[in-house]
């Protein structure tokens, strides 16, 4: 019966009430066989969903009529989200799924839209061990973040992970520091950082990739021990990828502040230990005057 309507409108409406109307049937949650049939079926209708409002901008809807139908699409993520899946299952049989489907999908606000309700939806764990696919996406996806005026997806994965770290009791610490061992999950990380910083260093917008950048290295030091290294490769990769190969070097006054912020953040937090930077200095080539003396006497007073 649903597959008869075709209408992008009339079906995501459609959808959505059987959606409703599925949350309000009280079932069986822990038998397995129930689980996997139902997020199958989640699984398939966010896949037409998503295809359906990607049609309606091609016949005659404003954004803001289509935007306020997102919600619905998504909720089949968190429809997904609220089974208690085994981890393997999730790897195997839920994300490369969901992740193909973004493939495939050539509407850019869509893509960054379900990717980040994939982000806020599932639990921290379950990214933690899907991370080198997730990055992937944001890679990916990033192509079109550096001219909107939206938050990086990258960074709010990370900032989820960081928060998720520094909550953590001390059992949960043990168990993370177990992960990070086989996850290296700053690596991977500053790894996906840096290949949008080549992908776009040239060409991105100055303002969006200091966001990037100092948002960043903001979450890292929020939520990870011995974060040096590899915030000095992200100076170096920034200097080097940026500023050292554009003639458009201006930085504007908005990222400015934010330059300062997280900078004046790292001198506090890391005091005498900013010698051991090789790139700290170099940094201060994306500052101006005002943002320089500011960090200078902040440099005085912690030194």
């Amino acid at each position: 019966m649903l597959k008869g309507i075709q209408h992008p409108l009339k079906a995501i409406i459609m959808r959505s009430f059987l959606l409703k109307k599925l949350k309000e049937r009280n079932y069986e949650r822990d038998d397995s066989s129930v689980i996997e049939s139902s997020v199958q079926f989640y699984i398939n209708n966010l896949e037409y969903m998503a295809r359906f409002w990607s049609r309606l901008q091609f016949i005659g809807f404003n954004s803001s009529e289509t935007l306020r139908l997102l919600p619905s699409v998504t909720e089949n993520l968190q429809l997904i989200a609220s089974f208690h899946l085994e981890i393997s299952f999730y790897q195997e049989s839920v994300l490369p799924v969901l992740l193909g489907q973004v493939r495939k999908l050539k509407d850019k606000t869509i893509q960054k839209v379900l990717v980040k309700s994939i982000i806020s939806s599932f639990r921290e764990m379950y990214h933690l061990y899907t991370l080198t696919q997730l990055l992937d996406l944001c890679v990916f996806i990033s192509e079109s973040e550096g001219s909107s005026d939206d938050i990086w997806t990258i960074n709010v994965l990370l900032s989820k992970l960081t928060s998720y770290y520094a909550t953590a009791d001390k059992e949960r610490k043990e168990e993370l520091n177990r992960i990070d061992k086989q996850v290296e999950v700053l690596p991977l990380f500053k790894k996906a950082l840096i290949q949008i910083l080549e992908d776009q260093g040239m060409t991105g917008s100055i303002k969006k990739l200091i966001e990037l950048v100092f948002d960043f290295i903001a979450s890292a030091m929020l939520g990870f021990d011995n974060t040096i290294p590899t915030i000095d490769e992200i100076f170096q990769a920034t200097k080097t990828l940026i500023f050292d190969r554009r003639e458009d070097k201006d930085v504007p006054h908005q990222s400015q502040r934010k330059v300062e912020e997280v900078l004046l953040k790292v001198i506090k937090n890391l005091a005498d230990r900013l010698f051991v930077f090789d790139h700290f200095i170099g940094i201060l080539s994306f500052a101006n005057i005002y943002v320089r003396r500011a960090l200078s006497k902040e440099m005085v007073k912690v030194l």
